[in-house]
């Protein structure tokens, strides 16, 4: 089984996964991470700028297997955000140091003062980065460096933790198991929110929940299914084989083949068709219209004569993909 920090917490695993026996694939929260580099003197952060990953062996989760990852990408954004907001945060307390120093009704009441201020640190979770003074009638602030640093050694490090270690796979094949999780965030919001808005219902009933959840889970199967089918029109990836191949480290984030990056550019496909989005080729397909006449003739058997109007162009290429016979007609029964 492989889940999210969130769902595969130490508690649950302990509980449910292993009296069952099953193996499963996890990951550590951000504190938890900070606690194996303190008390496990082998973990060597600096060696993840130059290989990525790396088996780490603790006290802490002796029966289990740590893969230690370092994405740069995503290192160098949570750096660049964190300094976005300590700025917001600086310029916000700044405010109010000028409101205590104002000429006309300054800001006196240290009750007062706190609120602000710690409205103003707790908007972007910045209160850990700064030694604050409050005081009646004052308020100084300044950066803790030595929390930024700290913070700063872990960023876009994680931790995968797995049970796997009978016939081991390697570390890179357990990284992109976990990772294939946002497989199913993507499935979640393609349900909820993009292409099929499926709402929630509040069911009480347990045959009404396996009903909700079983029709959630067949509308997605087909809707995966055409997006796999349709893909050469669509700007989904089309060339899985030179995705694989342009992807050197496991633990970067992956990226679209030269192919598709053309095709979305192009916005046309390697033969030259118009390509678009799933949602864009679902409202197309709605102009196919599918017309029954019944000849006004006295006999036992009245044949019915189908036509499909509108069938044409990227229509009748999905069709096509689909492998969909049309037939101009078909006799009744």
């Amino acid at each position: 089984m492989v889940g999210d920090r969130g769902i595969l917490t130490h508690k649950g695993i302990q509980q449910e996964l292993v009296p069952m026996g099953m193996d499963w694939i996890s990951a550590l929260r951000k504190e938890t991470i900070a606690s194996v580099v303190k008390q496990t003197k082998t973990v060597d952060l600096d060696k993840l700028d130059k290989q990525s990953l790396m088996e780490v062996q603790t006290d802490l989760f002796p029966q289990d297997r740590l893969i230690f990852c370092k994405n740069s990408v995503q290192k160098a954004m949570k750096q660049r955000r964190r300094e976005e907001f300590l700025v917001k945060t600086e310029n916000a307390l700044e405010q109010i140091v000028i409101a205590t120093k104002r000429k006309t009704k300054p800001l006196k009441c240290e009750t007062a003062i706190a609120i602000k201020v710690d409205k103003v640190v707790e908007k972007h979770k910045m209160k850990k980065y700064f030694h604050l003074e409050v005081k009646e009638g004052h308020l100084a602030y300044v950066r803790d460096k030595s929390a930024i640093e700290r913070s700063a050694e872990l960023d876009g490090v994680y931790a995968i933790r797995t049970s796997l270690k009978k016939v081991p796979p390697s570390n890179e094949a357990i990284v992109l198991d976990y990772k294939r999780l946002s497989a199913v965030e993507s499935a979640f919001r393609s349900m909820k929110n993009i292409s099929l808005k499926i709402r929630p219902i509040h069911h009480r009933r347990k045959k009404r929940v396996q009903a909700h959840v079983f029709l959630c889970m067949l509308a997605y199967y087909v809707a995966y299914h055409l997006r796999k089918e349709l893909s050469t029109i669509l700007f989904s990836e089309d060339d899985l084989e030179g995705k694989q191949a342009q992807r050197k480290d496991v633990v970067a984030s992956a990226s679209s083949s030269a192919q598709t990056k053309t095709k979305v550019r192009r916005k046309r496909n390697k033969d030259g068709n118009k390509v678009m989005s799933f949602a864009s080729l679902m409202n197309e397909l709605t102009g196919v219209i599918r017309i029954i006449g019944k000849p006004n003739i006295n006999t036992d058997s009245i044949p019915e004569v189908v036509i499909l109007h509108g069938l044409e162009g990227t229509r009748k290429r999905a069709f096509d993909l689909l492998g969909i016979k049309i037939q101009a007609s078909s006799p009744k029964g």
